[in-house]
């Protein structure tokens, strides 16, 4: 007489059992009653190993995503792809500080700081999901310091032929685009977001209070990043013989897709001959701003930084360069004035 089974069995024939696990019931089947203990076995294994980290990231995209803007979420995409390609096939729980920090240090040998930064904002925010599903119980990424990254190469000033050309340009949309930044200091996004109603010519300002951004392709319009990002900036007078007029609600620069737009841009550039770059032109207006003797806090409203300490970033590098070129300019006068003093023998 056959062995009667502890396990249910179904009329199929497979012996069954029903547990309940965190709140769950889960179904265990097998041909027999030993088959049915080994599956119950290595569930148990499996839940005290905890899931995959890529089951964990997909967790992660799916309920923090959706609520990203468009420039954030591009921003995630490569760092996402790269942790998962790392761990995606590792339990989470067993990924230690050491595992995170050696990728990170491989990525710092060939990128700037502010990629290595994004790549650990991104294997942070996963891992706190993984908290909040109760998958680990102390972030791992809490341990590590952010290895440097190459160092940041400070970007050039515009040549002053650069701005005579942008200055000859400036009657095409784009050369407009160029002289306007190098008069205001805005960004390529407040710029481009700009409207007719936002110049006031009889008080001499100009309203910053959105920003063009890409969704992926389409132009839209979104309010500043932080409330630093709302301000009124000068109208200089240079910049009043170039300012054209328009209706209140028509956009000052073309609005166009993003591809559009670039490729208007490498054009006017190629055929105006500059060399120089929209957030050179930005820079170009901070240097103004140290040379005119404007306050750090005063630059920081007129450029929207969030932080004064961004502006002080800019007026050191300024004020580095400044004394770099005096040096070279002072060692060259006294090499001549030795020379002069001291000529050779023919």
């Amino acid at each position: 007489m056959p062995k009667k089974s502890k396990y249910y069995v179904r009329p199929d024939g497979l012996h069954e059992t029903i547990r309940k696990i965190d709140g769950k019931r889960v179904a265990f089947r097998g041909r027999t009653d030993a088959e049915v203990e080994k599956k119950m076995i290595a569930f148990r294994g499996q839940i005290e190993k905890g899931r995959l980290f890529k089951d964990v990231e997909a967790d992660w995209e799916n309920q923090c995503w959706p609520k990203l803007s468009p420039n954030t979420l591009r921003n995630y995409c490569t760092p996402a792809q790269v942790w998962v390609d790392e761990f995606g096939e590792n339990y989470i729980k067993e990924i230690t500080p050491a595992d995170i920090d050696k990728v990170l240090k491989r990525i710092a040998i060939t990128h700037a700081q502010k990629t290595v930064n994004a790549y650990k904002l991104v294997i942070n925010l996963i891992m706190r999901q993984a908290i909040i599903s109760g998958d680990i119980t102390v972030n791992p990424v809490d341990a590590i310091a952010v290895p440097k990254g190459k160092p940041k190469k400070p970007r050039e000033l515009p040549i002053d032929k650069d701005i005579e050309k942008i200055k000859k340009t400036a009657d095409n949309p784009y050369g407009l685009l160029h002289i306007f930044i190098y008069y205001t200091g805005v960004r390529k996004g407040e710029a481009l977001a700009l409207q007719f109603k936002d110049i006031d010519r009889e008080a001499f300002v100009i309203r910053i209070s959105k920003s063009l951004y890409y969704d992926p392709s389409i132009p839209k319009i979104k309010e500043p990043k932080t409330a630093a990002g709302v301000r009124l900036v000068p109208i200089l007078t240079p910049l009043l013989e170039y300012l054209p007029e328009g209706e209140p609600d028509e956009y000052v620069f073309p609005l166009e897709y993003k591809t559009t737009m670039e490729r208007h841009l490498r054009a006017y550039r190629a055929k105006a001959g500059i060399a120089c770059t929209l957030h050179q032109l930005r820079h170009a207006y901070a240097t103004t701003l140290y040379e005119a003797g404007i306050d750090v806090k005063e630059a920081q409203a007129l450029l929207g930084h969030a932080s004064v300490q961004m502006t002080m970033d800019i007026y050191t590098h300024i004020r580095n360069t400044r004394m770099e070129t005096a040096k070279n300019k002072l060692n060259e006068y006294l090499k001549t004035q030795s020379e002069h003093s001291n000529p050779s023998n023919a």
